[in-house]
């Protein structure tokens, strides 16, 4: 029972995955923001007016980022296609050439087409490929882009402006008032949690990409801002995320610079900056008691990739952390919160 009920939360969570993402992305924005809210409260701002304001300053200031980078962006990726025929030729000079790897790509092909030639005179049966336009499949996914971050925007409002409404239900429904004091508390404690988890993992992030892209400054690499804001959002999917960077910044280096030494010079300042905040800087400013178990949290990693691609990549950490704050205040999840932590 415990397998196939595992199996079909797992097949759910795929299924219902367009349905799942935007209430996620929302609720730990909700989380981290929420405080914020209530504490404009406090000072006689209502709070639909609170939250509006607040969300209105977030899209504003995603949509001023988004523009300073997309110029760069697509600079680069129009300068792709020249830079990796440059970085080619770089190392066919230096020996490491790619003709033998093509070579036996080749030789492969031709074995396979004998090997797929009929017998008889029978004529061959002929494949196509039928796929649609670059064009079609980008703008496809530029719209659907657009309708999640639509739908997190209008449920992040929804959720900070009645943040409290559904709280204050269910102590309505609670008969007695020390129970219902203790749900309160318990929830606010949780609310905290979490919200102080997400903003110290916000700002840790937004730390290690504005060294990240001084580091590239100062070594010379093309867009710095670029690869510093790369290199602040890819911090959220652990391992993963700066193993992908450091790829993306020695493949840029080595395009940009003929030296190798200098070319792979900012990776390495970047897998530096990156093993300081996962051994030292992330345990001394999170905390002991919200470090989670390395061996868990690379398998939940895993299976949200999974499930949920690179969107689950960048959730797995924040809905983990979340889920052990729960259960460490949870008298009856306690021991669920210490099999989560290291």
């Amino acid at each position: 029972m415990i397998v196939l009920a595992t199996l079909a939360v797992a097949y759910t969570l795929a299924l219902a995955r367009a349905f799942l993402l935007p209430i996620a992305f929302a609720w730990l924005a909700k989380s981290a923001l929420g405080p914020l809210v209530r504490a404009a409260r406090r000072f006689g701002m209502p709070a639909p007016v609170a939250a509006g304001l607040l969300v209105l300053g977030l899209c504003s200031a995603g949509i001023y980022g988004i523009y300073e980078l997309s110029g760069p962006a697509s600079q680069w990726a129009e300068r792709l296609p020249d830079e990796i025929r440059v970085l080619q030729e770089r190392l066919d000079q230096s020996g490491e050439s790619l003709e033998k790897p093509i070579e036996s790509v080749n030789e492969a092909s031709e074995v396979v087409k004998e090997m797929a030639k009929p017998k008889g005179g029978s004529r061959p049966l002929e494949v196509s490929i039928a796929s649609e336009q670059p064009f079609e499949s980008l703008l496809g996914g530029a719209w659907e882009f657009g309708a999640n971050l639509l739908i997190v925007v209008v449920l992040l409002y929804f959720m900070l402006a009645t943040g409290d409404a559904f709280l204050g239900k269910v102590v309505e429904l609670t008969p007695r008032l020390s129970d219902a004091k203790a749900v309160v508390a318990t929830v606010r404690a949780i609310e905290r949690g979490i919200a102080r988890y997400m903003l110290t993992v916000v700002a840790i992030n937004l730390g290690l990409g504005v060294l990240v892209g001084t580091a590239c400054f100062l070594f010379g690499l093309p867009n710095p801002v670029l690869w510093g804001a790369v290199a602040a959002v890819l911090n959220f999917a652990p391992y993963v995320g700066a193993l992908v960077g450091i790829t993306l910044v020695a493949a840029v280096g080595l395009i940009s610079e003929p030296n190798v030494g200098l070319a792979l010079a900012p990776a390495g300042a970047y897998a530096v900056l990156t093993a300081i905040e996962g051994m030292v800087v992330t345990p001394l400013v999170v905390g002991r008691q919200l470090t989670l178990s390395p061996v868990l949290l690379f398998l939940w990693l895993l299976l949200l990739s999974w499930l949920w691609g690179a969107p689950g990549a960048l959730l797995a950490v924040p809905l983990l952390a979340a889920g052990k704050i729960t259960c460490d205040h949870l008298p009856r999840l306690r021991p669920i919160g210490k099999l989560l932590g290291s």
